[in-house]
């Protein structure tokens, strides 16, 4: 079983400078009712969350550092009737010190997107990072159970609660580890695009349980779940390589557009020419035989 996208896919862009980083997170869940909450950080007052990404990152990549970073995040009650709570985190991150120019090209070391955050992040008191330990691990082991019941982590069926709870225990909102080198995201190479595009679903996701109390027939009542399933998109340079955890692109001199532009000429003076020929060829024929 793999669960559908929670959340629009982290943006990933790389830039001659830096890499911008749009995480849309969300979790779902109607094992507990959540605290209701909003977050708002930027660069006054964001010194909370910048240092544990930024220690992440360097972990990885040593002279990575956050330019930039401001955030959206909260909490909602999205379906009474289910008692189903949403949290959602918003974040623009902006990066610098990963990408090394040479000259005429530039290398971007993404392995940053697989920074791993297992701290408490708890502005105003309100966790966004360590969830599973906060909200959600009380909750699933607290639960009235009966002989049927069953736990479904990822799929995967479980008989007692020990394996989803070690899960919950360490599951983090912001923990990435999850996340393969670029060279494994699927990539459709345009040679005459505007830029490169790859984009990752994990196999396995990083949170995905449901738990199913009482079997009856081909169904579970009452069914209770967790999930948090992002992806992630990356949008490089026009003819950008991937190669491991990084990107490399060339950078545009000023005969590139003119290039392209003498290429695409070319590519429509072609097809012109073949479509005229194929309608001129029966006139001429038609000639041939008065």
């Amino acid at each position: 079983m793999h669960a559908q996208a929670t959340s629009a896919p982290i943006s990933v862009v790389v830039n001659q400078n830096t890499v911008t980083l749009d995480l849309r997170l969300q979790m779902q869940e109607n094992f507990t009712s959540l605290p209701l909450f909003k977050v708002t950080l930027d660069e006054s007052n964001s010194s909370l969350i910048v240092g544990p990404i930024e220690k992440a990152m360097r972990q990885l990549v040593s002279p990575a550092h956050v330019v930039s970073l401001t955030l959206h995040a909260g909490s909602s009650l999205i379906n009474p009737s289910s008692q189903t709570w949403l949290i959602s985190e918003n974040y623009t991150i902006v990066v610098g010190g990963v990408n090394s120019n040479f000259g005429g090209s530039v290398r971007s070391n993404l392995a940053i997107l697989k920074m791993g955050l297992s701290t408490s992040i708890a502005p105003g008191g309100n966790e966004i990072n360590s969830v599973g330990a906060k909200y959600l691990l009380g909750p699933l082991k607290s639960l009235t159970t009966t002989s049927t019941t069953t736990y479904f982590l990822d799929g995967a069926p479980y008989l007692n609660s020990n394996v989803p709870g070690n899960t919950t225990a360490t599951f983090n909102i912001l923990d990435f580890s999850w996340v393969s080198p670029v060279s494994q995201w699927n990539n459709q190479y345009d040679p005459l695009g505007s830029s490169s595009v790859w984009s990752f679903t994990p196999t396995l996701n990083p949170y995905n349980l449901t738990v199913g109390i009482r079997h009856i027939e081909d169904f579970y009542f009452p069914v209770y779940s967790a999930i948090y399933v992002p992806t992630l998109e990356l949008t490089a340079p026009a003819r950008a390589w991937a190669d491991g955890t990084a990107v490399v692109f060339d950078l545009q001199t000023p005969a590139d557009p003119v290039m392209a532009l003498i290429i695409l000429t070319s590519i429509v003076v072609l097809v012109a020419s073949v479509v005229l020929d194929r309608r001129l060829r029966p006139k001429i024929a038609r000639r041939k035989k008065r």
